[in-house]
């Protein structure tokens, strides 16, 4: 692989090696998204100071959309498009939830 070694492995670990491979975007400055995000969960990349990129990878979708959604920060889905749909289902299910728990 070209340039850095140690990126190159941290992102084969952090998303290569799953059957999902994701890039969100993160509605959070690196700076505050990092110490939430190891690096074995996903690797990051500032964008601007108010956001950055993360790609992250998982075996399951809808284990890939509840680890986004418990990082406690609003993003947006660049890819794959499963995951939006994903998201969706168990934005769905949620609702339901509340609901039914009311």
């Amino acid at each position: 692989p070209e340039g850095d070694a140690a990126a190159y492995v941290a992102l084969s670990v952090s998303s290569r090696a799953y059957a999902y491979e994701a890039v969100v975007i993160l509605a959070a400055p690196l700076e505050v998204a990092a110490p939430h995000i190891s690096p074995l969960a996903g690797r990051l990349e500032r964008i601007d100071a108010h956001s950055c990129l993360m790609r992250t990878g998982a075996n399951v979708l809808s284990h890939l959309a509840l680890h986004l959604a418990a990082l406690g920060f609003d993003f947006r889905v660049q890819e794959p498009p499963e995951l939006t749909a994903e998201l969706e289902r168990m934005s769905q299910r949620l609702a339901r939830a509340v609901v039914q728990s009311a």
